[in-house]
């Protein structure tokens, strides 16, 4: 990119780091004013630049809870801990699929996680007689 003189010209570049932790980078800034003989002007400029990524502050115990073999028209109930690791109070809302709207119930839906505390979201599902013919994604076809 060219430069003019007394200028300004933004420099733009993506941070889009896989793992957390701090980043850091050495960007080389070459400039010369194409001069030939006497007249010309090099001179090579290194910044740094630097950057972190840090964990978001709301996650949970476990990735998968399992709720292993369940049995139409019995209930199964979980609790699910949500964790805040920041320490101001941080607002959670649950969604549930749309499509099994009567068979899993999520309590609370909406709710406040104190500063580097944890909520219990409680969990229950009663699947129908007709759950698996509605919901496909849910079967497991090594099982018949």
């Amino acid at each position: 990119a060219e430069f003019k003189e007394h200028g300004m010209t933004k420099i733009s570049f993506t941070f889009k780091p896989g793992i957390v932790g701090a980043f850091a980078t050495s960007m080389k800034l070459a400039i010369s004013n194409g001069a030939a003989g006497d007249a010309l002007y090099s001179e090579e400029k290194r910044i740094l630049v630097r950057g972190s990524c840090v964990d978001v502050p709301i996650y949970v115990e476990k990735e998968t809870y399992d709720l292993k073999t369940c049995v139409f028209g019995h209930i199964f109930r979980e609790t699910i801990i949500v964790h805040n690791r920041r320490s101001v109070p941080m607002k959670i809302e649950v969604e549930k699929p749309k499509q099994i709207e009567g068979e899993l119930q999520i309590n609370p839906v909406l709710a406040y996680i104190q500063g580097n505390k944890e909520q219990a979201i409680q969990v229950r599902f009663c699947p129908t007689v007709d759950f698996l013919d509605k919901n496909q994604q849910y079967r497991d076809v090594s099982r018949r």
